[in-house]
């Protein structure tokens, strides 16, 4: 143990061999002089590229994508968060390309994924050996490292920054100090504005932890006043998000809402031997799925069976629900009972998420109650753990290689109205229609056009070249007219019997669009400021 013993002795030690762990972990990045084809690669750096364009127009937090779709805009970032895409945008806007951006924020997503481990087990533990061996295992994680890389999933791969922060802060208010629920609200938060699909596993498997744990909220019920706490300062920080997008949905459908995942879950759960290959594969099917575990957690489940007496009962849970939870993703899970419940994570094996999760802090705290052969299952767990990064990255290298940023992708384009069509944007052009004969010309700049209309001799009506989201004004000689959803999913709007004018149309956005926004400045800048107060009245007191 002399290796780990000289890691621990001090902060720097700790935070460079985490940096190094990162890098081993994404090493193709390093290696490969553009970057291999991940599933959503083109959907991800059509973003960055959509953002980067937003602040060279000085749009910041823009909710519609102006040049996707011809012009026509995408309103991505209405369901979509993309606050943390700004970070590889910046980037972008200063110069570097885009793809070497998003490698930069990669490396950066795997370090703080690993870090973020770390601080979870070290603060549960108060074992900075435990905590090593968590991040070991979380970075080398298949699962994890498939997500970077081969399904190119960068929402799924933010979340995994944000989870330990969620458990350590939930294991803080059941079982600890329950002032620090404040870890609670930044990984429920960072989850939320990352992806909601891995919110929504996070949100099953926490309502397990308190329904196992609620003789305890009764007996102190302060911890539940900090639940409440933690989930309503949450909602408020993440409310310019969440609010926002359920506005869009109460008033039209969209594309999504057509989409039925329910009963594909059942053909897509996985046979259970599955779980135990270390590559993704198609062998025998027709779908594409992820890596097993790997090695090192059967290494994990082994020593754990072994060592069950000597155990604590938070370790038991934390390898248990992961064993649980596995089980969830594949074929022996009664999802033909569970699917409607479950379909909006899409793919069972997205539970992998959270077994990954679960055991990797299992690993780190059953690695301190073990009494003997501690050096052992840390060298095995090592040994075994840089496999799945060998594996990914070999099929990264036989992958085909993206060396510059091509269209913008929306892929299913899942929030477009559900009555348009790419299609028919394609084969309409930049124009706009009208029921009657109207004399008319446009600029556009972004997704403002600015309309000159003359000779208008009956009540008529425009459809624009742009996908209609709740927000657009129109302005016509000087006064506001309603804008609507045409039947084509596009902006619709009555200029009547007016003869000539000029018509301005813009994204002008929300009463609750500003109003959240709002909100959540000023949560921020609260939480900023009596953390300042209290820091100061602590060195006072001093």
């Amino acid at each position: 143990m002399k290796f780990l013993d000289k890691i621990v002795k001090s902060k720097k030690n700790i935070i460079l061999f985490l940096a190094v762990v990162a890098i081993i972990s994404s090493f193709t990045l390093i290696v490969i002089p553009n970057i291999s084809r991940g599933h959503d690669l083109a959907f991800h750096l059509s973003r960055i590229s959509a953002i980067k364009d937003n602040l060279k127009l000085g749009i910041i937090g823009g909710y519609i994508y102006p040049n996707y779709l011809g012009g026509y805009g995408y309103g991505n970032p209405l369901f979509y968060p993309d606050i943390f895409l700004y970070i590889p945008a910046i980037l972008s806007y200063f110069g570097l390309s885009v793809i070497n951006s998003y490698k930069i924020f990669l490396l950066m997503i795997s370090f703080f994924s690993i870090l973020s481990m770390y601080i979870c087990v070290k603060g549960i533990s108060d074992n900075k050996k435990s905590a090593i061996i968590s991040s070991i295992v979380y970075g080398f994680a298949s699962y994890r490292l498939v997500d970077l890389f081969t399904r190119a999933a960068l929402g799924e791969s933010l979340a995994f920054i944000f989870a330990p922060l969620v458990i350590y802060g939930i294991y803080e208010i059941i079982y600890g100090n329950q002032k620090k629920y404040y870890f609670l609200i930044i990984g429920m938060s960072g989850l939320i504005l990352s992806h909601l699909i891995s919110t929504y596993l996070m949100g099953i498997l926490l309502v397990m932890m308190c329904i196992i744990n609620i003789k305890r909220f009764f007996q102190e019920k302060s911890r539940i006043f900090s639940l409440i706490k933690a989930a309503i300062i949450t909602f408020l920080l993440t409310g310019f998000y969440l609010l926002p997008m359920l506005e869009q949905m109460l008033d039209g459908q969209f594309l999504f809402n057509n989409l039925n995942e329910t009963s594909k879950l059942l053909e897509r759960s996985l046979p259970i031997w599955s779980i135990f290959i270390e590559f993704p594969y198609h062998v025998f099917r027709e779908l594409w799925i992820p890596t097993g575990l790997g090695i090192s957690f059967m290494i994990i489940v082994y020593y754990f069976i072994k060592s069950y007496k000597q155990t604590s009962n938070f370790v038991r849970f934390c390898i248990i629900s992961g064993l649980i939870l596995l089980i969830c993703s594949t074929n022996l899970f009664p999802w033909d009972i569970c699917q409607s419940i479950l379909s909006p994570i899409q793919f069972p094996w997205r539970f992998y998420f959270l077994v990954v999760l679960m055991l990797s802090i299992g690993a780190g705290l059953l690695f301190k109650e073990i009494k003997s052969n501690s050096d052992k299952i840390f060298n095995k767990i090592l040994l075994f753990s840089i496999i799945p990064v060998l594996v990914v990255g070999i099929l990264n290298f036989s992958e085909q290689n993206i060396n510059e940023v091509g269209v913008y992708e929306i892929s299913f384009g899942e929030y477009m109205p559900s009555t348009a069509s790419k299609d028919y944007i394609v084969n309409r052009g930049d124009v706009i229609t009208t029921n009657y004969p109207l004399v008319h010309n446009f600029e556009r700049n972004g997704l403002r056009l600015e309309i000159e209309f003359s000779d208008n001799e009956q009540n008529n009506s425009l459809e624009l070249p742009l996908l209609y989201y709740k927000g657009y004004r129109a302005i016509i000689n000087g006064q506001v007219i309603d804008t609507y959803r045409t039947t084509n999913g596009l902006v619709g709007l009555d200029i009547n019997n007016i003869e000539s004018g000029t018509i301005t149309v813009y994204y002008a956005g929300t009463t609750i669009q500003y109003l959240t926004r709002l909100i959540s400045f000023v949560t921020i800048f609260s939480i900023m400021l009596i953390t300042f107060i209290k820091k100061r009245g602590e060195k006072s007191e001093k």
